[in-house]
């Protein structure tokens, strides 16, 4: 509110004067009349806004959600568990529901039936429409080489060709099956370390236990040979980057829901542990590539990851040439989604299995019958395991290890 500014005694044009019975001229009222005014005419213009707003959001026809406060939106409903809190909004809100969350208007799928209403409905659904992904994620552009992943990559040609390379190259039958056999040494590694610890009735990590066999394997398979605490140089490098960019990338990060408030992650240290984490990242990946590419290297029984993306890097049939930054990208899907994902998986299966002995004996059971007296089972069992399927399965839905799909 504004008032007028009294004069002051030593000002020049303040004199005396002789007294009067006069009534001084109401200087006081003039201000609040002033005031008043504008005060009715902010009152006008929010009143304005306001049925502005509300006819662009019928105009829009947005679908329910819940109700927002200004600025944040919706972010102070989310919570620590965002996947819990979503799911609670849905069921009071249905299964499409517009989030606000700060500057970044967001809709919510959460069923089946909705998503294929939305990508496949009625003339072609809105697939296109959605196919794109956010482009002011921080964490995961410098992960991603500026969205040079096959995850995070925009809606195009290059996210065309980097799909159907990790289809029919990375991901096929035919490649899995060539890493079958640092599979099965790597699970006989940690069930032997398993044995030998429970015969001295040691205590058993598996949740280290088990990030460190998904690591190694994934380290063989993309990489070529393990790096970590199981590694053939006991280096612990990847580890150690692993875990502090899994913190990084679950972590509130402003400049993604306020994208003009960048600078705080300068003030916050978030600029500074990502710049960190990410120099240390690509140069591990540089020493990767350079080991693969250097003529005295010897020649593996099978290519890992890094040798088909450079193989194709050389292909002049491709309708696109992968660089070292776009190789880089991939490789970071394969590593750092990879890694936790099955950790996950593997931790939460062995903890339903004992809270639930019944189940646990059913296992052992099929497990048993199905290896007739044999040491180990074999890859090629795994088919046969049914029950065994039925418990990973529900402990999936359980436990998903990415509850939330990437935006």
């Amino acid at each position: 509110m504004f008032y007028s500014k009294p004069m002051s005694i030593s000002s020049p044009s303040f004199k005396f004067h002789s007294f009067s019975c006069q009534t001084p001229k109401p200087i006081v009222k003039k201000s609040y009349s002033m005031d008043f005014q504008f005060i009715q005419t902010l009152s006008f213009i929010a009143f304005t806004l306001i049925l502005v707003f509300k006819y662009k959001a019928r105009t829009r026809r947005l679908p329910p959600g819940p109700w927002k406060l200004p600025i944040i939106g919706n972010l102070h409903q989310l919570g620590d568990s965002s996947h819990k809190s979503i799911q609670r909004l849905s069921q009071q809100y249905g299964p499409m529901m517009f989030l606000q969350l700060g500057a970044i208007p967001t809709l919510v799928i959460s069923s089946a039936d909705a998503a294929m209403a939305i990508f496949k409905g009625p003339g072609g659904g809105h697939d296109l429409a959605f196919s794109g992904r956010p482009t002011n994620l921080y964490v995961a552009k410098k992960l991603s080489y500026e969205y040079n992943s096959i995850t995070f990559a925009p809606y195009g040609e290059l996210w065309r060709e980097m799909r159907k390379i990790a289809i029919t190259e990375l991901l096929s039958s035919k490649r899995v099956q060539s890493f079958r056999t640092i599979r099965e040494e790597e699970v006989a590694a940690m069930v032997n370390h398993i044995d030998i610890a429970s015969s001295s009735s040691a205590p058993v990590n598996l949740k280290k236990l088990s990030l460190l066999l998904s690591n190694d394997v994934v380290c063989r398979v993309t990489f070529g040979k393990k790096y970590g605490g199981g590694g053939d140089d006991g280096t612990n490098r990847f580890d150690r980057v692993l875990h502090d960019i899994q913190h990084l990338v679950g972590e509130f990060v402003v400049s993604d829901y306020f994208p003009w408030m960048w600078w705080v992650n300068k003030l916050n240290g978030m600029e500074t542990r990502v710049e960190k984490n990410f120099k240390e990242l690509d140069k591990l990946y540089d020493e990767v590539i350079a080991d693969h590419v250097a003529p005295t290297r010897t020649k593996a029984n099978h290519e890992d990851i890094v040798d088909v993306l450079l193989r194709l890097q050389k292909d002049a049939r491709q309708l696109i040439t992968l660089d070292n930054q776009q190789i880089k990208g991939v490789l970071s899907d394969m590593f750092i989604a990879g890694t936790d994902t099955t950790a996950s998986a593997l931790v939460w299966t062995f903890t339903e299995l004992i809270r639930n002995p019944p189940s646990m004996e059913k296992v052992k059971y099929e497990v048993r019958k199905v290896g007739n007296g044999r040491d180990k089972i074999e890859e090629s069992d795994i088919p046969k395991l049914n029950y065994l399927h039925s418990v990973i399965k529900e402990t999936l839905r359980l436990h998903p290890p990415a509850p939330l799909l990437v935006p």
